[in-house]
């Protein structure tokens, strides 16, 4: 099934009687029950959330539990937290002084980001660089986001499906894995392959940036299928 696009999340967040994992594109509710879990393992890959005083940007949030609970942490950490998403999305979430809004998709908002770039100490892109990698430049998503970084600072693209990792998955448990049809005139819906995964991580060394594959926890509900991606800005 192809991902949705910018303007079908627009839809979704616009459209009344949905849930807030519906308008995620998570209507079966998959990570119920697992936001603390997923917020541990991002405070684990990105420490400097327990320190003081930092930058933080979210790009793509949406309007489901996690992005409450960072907005919480960064609140009793001290930080300075942007949120980029559609204006649709970000009216779900809360006003407070240390929480700023950009309405738009990135990189597409990179020129409203001028006083963030090369400064922020964490950037987060979590579950969301599928829908990039299917509808709009990965590579150049990538280098807008690894701009914003201050000298030591990191960016976490969590929660990445990996269609290799799924048929390895598949493999181990006697089973087949066929992909899906494609059109000549079509990215692979999904298709983010261990190919274009350490593509990435070649892109972002070359330019200067340290960069590593992770995985999740088991105790995370897509840990199987599913890896993180961390860069970090020499400084």
């Amino acid at each position: 099934m192809p991902n949705i696009s910018f303007e079908d999340f627009r839809t979704l967040a616009s459209r009344d009687g949905l849930t807030a994992n519906e308008r995620i594109d998570d209507p079966f509710d998959v990570r119920a029950g697992s936001t603390d879990a997923i917020l541990a393992d991002i405070i684990q890959k990105l420490p400097r959330l327990t320190s003081r005083d930092g930058i933080v940007v979210d790009i793509g949030p949406g309007c489901g539990p996690l992005p409450h609970a960072l907005i919480t942490h960064c609140g009793q950490q001290g930080h300075q937290l942007w949120l980029i998403d559609s204006a649709e999305m970000l009216a779900h979430l809360p006003n407070v002084p240390y929480v700023q809004k950009i309405a738009g998709k990135f990189p597409e908002v990179f020129g409203k980001l001028g006083s963030l770039i090369g400064k922020a100490d964490l950037v987060l892109a979590y579950s969301m660089l599928h829908y990039v990698f299917e509808h709009d430049n990965v590579w150049a998503f990538l280098d807008r986001a690894l701009a914003l970084l201050a000298p030591t600072g990191c960016l976490l693209l969590g929660d990445v499906p990996s269609w290799s990792k799924r048929k390895r998955m598949l493999a181990a448990e006697g089973q087949s894995f066929a992909p899906l049809e494609i059109r000549g005139d079509e990215v692979w819906p999904g298709g983010l392959t261990d190919a274009v995964i350490f593509g990435l991580l070649g892109r972002a060394t070359e330019a200067g940036f340290d960069a590593y594959l992770l995985p999740q926890p088991d105790s995370l509900p897509m840990a199987r299928r599913r890896v993180d991606l961390l860069f970090r800005r020499p400084g």
